[in-house]
């Protein structure tokens, strides 16, 4: 009756809390990759719902392309995500409200999460990414493994383990490459679990076939995602995708004219260059992922070859104490965890628990050979840093949960568990102070990115008017453009193509241009004449004047139409090929 008392009070505070921030602030797409996810699922890339979504495993996004087909209508990937926050938060509201006993606890322990759930997910519940959401899942699950009950039976500790199995396994389902960024934290959860215990190896033996299932799972998911790319058409763009993402992610494009002599060596001219760095690699159907790999070897190597891995570590490593301790880079988050570390380290003090400390120690190491390496890397965006964030911070919350009720347990004099509330209250404290800079910091994000969609609405509204025709857009001319998750949704096909990003080399892509009568878009753009180039006015185009030229075909820009926005223009251009 206690229990489902405390998961009445968790929904309806959590449904309380969506109804006021969403009543406010409409909820958009962090950036354009969950609207190309989408698009697919829905049926707008390419008329009809497909659920090659390739970063989503095919297991989840096939189960939203069913909703999507039955009922076409409804935002189900929006709707996806903000089921996941809610049971997310109401189970970790729930869970706090179960492992305290007094009422001047609950409430406390309330706050205290509900500062910390805002803290950690409120920019990213209004400016929504499937990797944060990922990230979400995984540490809840952790949240709740540690804070689970301890049992004595392997298959008690299977089954009430069994929602965590589900969390994981969804975010596993969502971003696959944030599951495996999670099994660090998950390992120093399990190993905090395990020195609990008197004896170490027995209680492993407890954890066996929760270790079993949740690693079938994964296996048996990989299998299935595996086999639904087996073609050799998917299997080729995998390989094309890995190549484009090692050069525009990690190494970068060399100049031609500095490094010409390679370029030439893997039959690279100058005008590709220009189309490379322009990431409209839709109109060169000849680059093959194997020069892009080169391109992105090449380039590493040459950046990095006077430096050995040695050094390279040596830099990471005081980039990563620069971040940590000068930077403002990932403020409140480094604060919250100083202050968690620092905090359950008094709890251990005075418990003196030295053996699951030494899970706080081995946490500490983890972390960090993780942010070193990802330093190392040189590519560290916001979504990656927030996500390690979020698993650190809700497994230090875990166990700083765990050591205060041991605390508690360990005291008897009231003016002891004096100081227990006001250890509570000093958190509640800090994090509302860390609140206020960072509500102006999520609504000037959430401001920032409405004002930039607003300018791209006029470009999507007149293609939408012009359903006869066909626009092959320019990658960064409109790449930062997102929309909005519920309102003004519209899963119509979409007469429009991205020139380049993640979609390049896809065997939907050329479905999709098929329809218009090509199977590149290199012909298409030269041969139809309602099929357009749209780039914004700032863009220079005399690349793709040089790049025509350079495989035989004169062209001439000739201007259909121009739309303004506020800082520029969008320009429409009908590209002609001169007998």
């Amino acid at each position: 009756m206690e229990k489902r008392k405390h998961l009445l009070i968790a929904a309806g505070l959590n449904l309380l809390f969506y109804l006021i921030v969403f009543l406010k602030l409409d909820s958009i797409y962090y950036i354009n990759d969950d609207l190309m996810i989408q698009d697919i699922m829905s049926g707008a890339f390419l008329g009809e719902v497909s659920n090659y979504t390739v970063y989503m495993n095919s297991v989840l996004s096939g189960g939203l392309a069913f909703f999507y087909d039955i009922l076409p209508r409804v935002p189900w990937y929006g709707l996806f995500f903000y089921c996941c926050y809610y049971v997310c938060t109401t189970w970790i509201l729930y869970r706090g409200l179960c492992l305290v006993s007094k009422k001047i606890e609950k409430v406390l322990v309330t706050i205290l999460l509900f500062l910390i759930q805002g803290l950690l997910m409120l920019h990213f519940m209004i400016l929504i990414h499937y990797t944060i959401l990922a990230a979400v899942l995984g540490a809840t699950g952790i949240f709740l493994f540690v804070t689970n009950q301890s049992y004595e039976k392997p298959l008690q500790v299977l089954k009430k383990n069994s929602f965590v199995i589900v969390l994981l396994l969804l975010c596993f389902l969502t971003r696959s490459q944030v599951f495996f960024m999670l099994l660090p934290f998950l390992a120093c959860a399990g190993y905090y679990k395990l020195v609990q215990g008197s004896k170490f190896w027995k209680e492993l033996l407890k954890y066996l076939p929760l270790i079993f299932v949740m690693g079938i799972s994964v296996i048996l998911l990989s299998v299935l995602d595996k086999f639904q790319y087996r073609n050799t058409e998917w299997t080729a763009y995998q390989e094309f995708n890995d190549a484009r993402t090692s050069l525009y992610d990690y190494s970068g494009i060399p100049d031609y004219q500095e490094h010409q002599e390679f370029y030439q060596s893997i039959g690279i001219q100058e005008e590709q260059v220009a189309l490379i760095r322009s990431y409209n690699l839709l109109l060169d159907p000849t680059i093959t992922s194997n020069q892009l790999q080169q391109i992105a070897d090449y380039y590493n190597d040459y950046i990095n070859q006077d430096k050995t891995i040695l050094l390279r570590v040596k830099y990471a490593f005081f980039d990563y104490v620069k971040r940590m301790l000068l930077e403002q880079t990932d403020t409140p988050y480094q604060y919250m965890v100083f202050l968690l570390y620092g905090l359950i380290l008094i709890q251990v003090i005075r418990t003196r628990r030295w053996l699951p400390f030494s899970s706080i120690i081995l946490l500490g190491f983890m972390r960090s050979m993780i942010w070193i390496y990802l330093l190392y890397e040189k590519r560290f965006p916001i979504r990656i840093s927030v996500s390690l964030y979020t698993f650190e911070i809700l497994l230090l919350i875990a166990i700083f949960f765990m050591e205060f009720l041991t605390l508690e347990k360990s005291v008897v004099q009231t003016d002891k568990k004096r100081k227990s509330y006001m250890l509570l209250s000093m958190l509640i404290l800090i994090f509302g102070i860390f609140m206020i800079p960072y509500l102006d910091k999520v609504r000037t994000s959430y401001q920032k990115q409405m004002d930039i969609n607003r300018e791209g609405e006029v470009l999507y509204q007149y293609m939408a008017q012009n359903e006869e025709s066909f626009y092959l857009l320019d990658v960064y001319s409109v790449a930062k453009y997102s929309n909005h998750v519920f309102s003004h949704v519209n899963f119509d096909f979409k007469n429009y193509l991205l020139l380049g990003g993640w979609i390049t080399d896809m065997p939907l892509v050329e479905s999709k241009i098929q329809k218009y009568g090509s199977n590149q878009t290199v012909n298409l753009v030269l041969n139809n004449e309602h099929v357009f180039f749209v780039t914004d006015a700032l863009r220079p185009n005399e690349y793709l004047v040089e790049y025509f030229s350079s495989i035989g075909k004169h062209v001439d820009f000739l201007e259909v139409d121009r739309i303004p926005y506020k800082s520029s223009e969008f320009i429409i251009y009908q590209i002609k090929e001169i007998p």
